[in-house]
C-alpha cells in the first residue's frame, strides 16, 4: 500500500504535467491565431477605417493592417472569395497604400502612358485599365492580366498600380473573386478634412 507521501508527490507531478500541458496548448493557440488577434485589436482601436497622409481609406473587419516603413500602410485580406475546390494554396488578397510621393508631373494621363510602356517591355500580355473619382481627383489604375498562368495558387493573383492625380499610390494584388471587395475598399477612399 502506497503510503499519503507518495499519493501526494503523484498528485503533485499530475498537476505539474497537466499544467505544462495546458500552458503549450495556450501558447499554441495564440501563436496559431495571432494574425487574427492583433487585427481584432487593430479593429476595436481603430474602427473600421484608417487615415494615411491625408486620406481616409476604409478597412473591413476582415482585412488585416500592417504598418509600412514610408508610412504608407499594408492591408491584407484574412480570408477569400476563391471557392475552388483544388488543393493548391488560396492567394489573398492585398493593398499597398502609399503616401504621396513628391513628383514633378501630376499629369496622371503622362504616368499611365509611362506605365502602361513598362508593363509592355516587362513582357505582359493583357494591361487593363480603370479609373475611379476620389472626392474629385482622378486615381487611374493599371493591372496585369496574366490568363493561364499557374503557379503556386488555385487562382493566380492579378497585380495593379494605381496613382492619384495628387501622387497617392496603391498597389494592388487579388485574385478576380477578391477584386470586387478590393475595388469596393479603394472606390470609398476620401480625402481628409
Amino acid at each position: 500500500m502506497k503510503s499519503q507521501l507518495e499519493i501526494d508527490l503523484r498528485m503533485k507531478k499530475t498537476r505539474l504535467l497537466l499544467s505544462i500541458v495546458i500552458v503549450v496548448l495556450i501558447t499554441w493557440v495564440l501563436y496559431e491565431y495571432r494574425i487574427r488577434i492583433e487585427t481584432s485589436m487593430w479593429h476595436l482601436r481603430h474602427g473600421t477605417r484608417m487615415t494615411v497622409n491625408g486620406y481616409i481609406v476604409p478597412v473591413p473587419q476582415n482585412w488585416h493592417v500592417e504598418d509600412e516603413e514610408n508610412g504608407g500602410e499594408l492591408l491584407v485580406r484574412l480570408d477569400t472569395d476563391d471557392r475552388t475546390r483544388h488543393q493548391e494554396l488560396k492567394a489573398h488578397a492585398s493593398i499597398l497604400v502609399s503616401p504621396p510621393t513628391l513628383v514633378e508631373n501630376r499629369d496622371i494621363n503622362f504616368w499611365v502612358s509611362l506605365e502602361r510602356n513598362t508593363l509592355k517591355k516587362s513582357g505582359a500580355e493583357t494591361i487593363s485599365e480603370r479609373t475611379l473619382r476620389l472626392d474629385g481627383e482622378v486615381l487611374a489604375c493599371l493591372g496585369d492580366n496574366m490568363p493561364g498562368q499557374k503557379g503556386v495558387y488555385d487562382i493566380e493573383p492579378q497585380a495593379w498600380h494605381c496613382r492619384s492625380s495628387s501622387g497617392l499610390e496603391l498597389v494592388i494584388r487579388a485574385t478576380q473573386p477578391d477584386l470586387n471587395q478590393v475595388w469596393d475598399i479603394v472606390s470609398r477612399i476620401k480625402k481628409s478634412s
